[in-house]
């Protein structure tokens, strides 16, 4: 078994933002929008989608994002996360989600979502995650420091190949 590097997430991040709030008057409009139970473990399910119109937030949805639970009740759900497709461009996504884009210069989306996937990384966010109020909540620090093993782009694309197969 080869030992790549390691790097911190927040290394390899070129975006992190939090998703935008609306009100009832405003679910008249034509844009879709992403919400915690859309977002399953490793994909997102398109029932039950919101729509509001297009002055609520530039939030707009790129393929290879990753949309993650940011705040729940249970802390099980925190870190729960997908990766956009084709089909959820230019949706947006509620406040309670963050946004993740990498540098694909260092790190794939496809592979950096592998990682988010796994035990490890949730027992690592696990730890960071706290509550005061009874609902837990993911900061930007608490991905930023986590430590993922990164190969040169083509193993990570490799990598991700296999298990597409799988």
């Amino acid at each position: 078994m080869i030992n790549y590097p390691t790097k911190k997430l927040g290394d390899c991040l070129a975006q992190f933002d939090r998703g935008i709030s609306w009100s009832r008057k405003d679910e008249s409009g034509a844009i879709a929008v992403l919400r915690i139970p859309n977002v399953q473990e490793g994909h997102i399910n398109l029932d039950d989608l919101k729509h509001i119109s297009a002055k609520n937030g530039n939030c707009e949805l790129r393929k290879n994002d990753i949309v993650m639970v940011a705040s729940n009740g249970n802390p099980d759900l925190v870190g729960r996360s997908a990766l956009v497709t084709k089909k959820e461009e230019g949706m947006r996504f509620a406040s309670f989600l963050i946004r993740l884009r990498f540098d694909n210069t260092k790190l794939l989306s496809r592979y950096a979502h592998l990682f988010l996937l796994t035990p490890t990384f949730k027992r690592e966010l696990r730890r960071k995650i706290a509550t005061t109020s009874g609902i837990y909540n993911l900061k930007k620090d608490h991905i930023e420091k986590i430590e993922i093993s990164l190969p040169p782009l083509n193993i990570q694309k490799q990598i991700v190949e296999r298990l597409d197969k799988i």
